[in-house]
């Protein structure tokens, strides 16, 4: 979601909207116990939520906020406040201060994308919107 927000193509990532807030854990989990507002690692019936998973679902959610309709913005602010919230419950103050800065510099305020050229990690140097 995030690669297609950056690479021009918002409109694709916000394909995605439905299917990222259905990921979400809206119940106690079934076999942990772990509470309703945070992400897993994958849409299928097995995943818990974590404190990886959860930012990641976060910073996609803050790419697809920028250029929503005002209601999928409420969606997402709804979701991300339940995030939020479950991430501030599930994981201790210090190792949530990473997360949260990460957080704060990108999400839920509109911020300017640049371009810085080819990807350095692709063999072909093609940068991902040329492909």
């Amino acid at each position: 979601i995030n690669a297609l927000a950056v690479t021009g193509r918002a409109g694709l990532a916000r394909n995605c909207l439905d299917w990222l807030l259905g990921c979400q854990h809206c119940q106690v989990h079934p076999f942990t116990q772990a509470a309703p507002g945070g992400w897993g690692w994958t849409d299928l019936s097995g995943a818990v939520p974590d404190a990886d998973d959860t930012p990641g679902a976060l910073l996609a959610l803050a790419a697809l906020r920028e250029g929503s309709e005002p209601d999928q913005v409420a969606r997402i602010d709804e979701a991300a406040r339940a995030g939020i919230d479950w991430l501030l419950a599930a994981e201790p103050r210090r190792r949530l201060a990473h997360v949260l800065s990460r957080l704060g510099s990108v999400a839920f305020r509109p911020q300017r994308r640049r371009s810085d050229g080819p990807c350095p990690a692709s063999p072909s140097g093609l940068d991902a919107a040329d492909s």
